[in-house]
């Protein structure tokens, strides 16, 4: 039986969702949810190797989505994502050798999009996604 993870299909919400410092096995199932705030998921880390970590297609949010050092095991499945703010991946590690580790086909991010791919150490392997926290002083 596969972990039962987080079920939030459809949710509505009118403030912030916040999984923050958060250990969550199986997936986060936010499809077609709602936010009338932000969601944020900085310094979680998001556990269903071979299938979605996140799943949040069409989610709507007001606000930003904040990943701040996020960990997924899994992909990380956002595609028709609308944010009325910003999209954060900095210093997240999304690692899914099955398949893509970020699916974010057709999102429409209202403000900025932070997120920096190091470099395969060997041209052409296959390695996790780890965006690099660029911190400011």
């Amino acid at each position: 039986m596969p972990p039962a993870g987080l079920e939030g299909r459809n949710l509505y919400s009118d403030n912030d969702v916040r999984l923050v410092d958060t250990t969550v096995e199986g997936k986060v199932d936010l499809t077609d949810g709602e936010i009338s705030g932000s969601l944020e998921l900085s310094r979680s880390v998001l556990r269903n190797v071979g299938d979605y970590a996140l799943h949040a297609d069409r989610l709507q949010l007001a606000g930003a989505l904040l990943a701040v050092n996020l960990e997924a095991r899994g992909q990380v499945r956002i595609p028709g994502l609308r944010t009325g703010g910003n999209v954060s991946l900095a210093g997240a590690i999304l690692d899914c050798p099955e398949s893509y580790a970020l699916d974010a086909n057709g999102i429409h991010v209202g403000g900025t999009s932070t997120a920096c791919r190091r470099r395969a150490a060997v041209p052409g392997q296959r390695q996790a996604f780890h965006a690099e926290r660029a911190d400011r002083e």
